[in-house]
């Protein structure tokens, strides 16, 4: 996770940062070779 998605994550109420950790996790594996879009997360 890079630095900006990670300090966002962070930012969030518990139980956003869970659903943002959630997407995270299943994108990364899902998609191996896609590299992080900070429109994602509202960038």
């Amino acid at each position: 996770m890079n630095k900006e998605v990670k300090v966002f994550n962070e930012s969030q109420s518990e139980e956003d940062k869970e659903i943002c950790n959630y997407l995270f996790t299943h994108i990364s594996e899902s998609l191996p070779n896609a590299e992080n879009k900070h429109t994602l997360y509202g960038f």
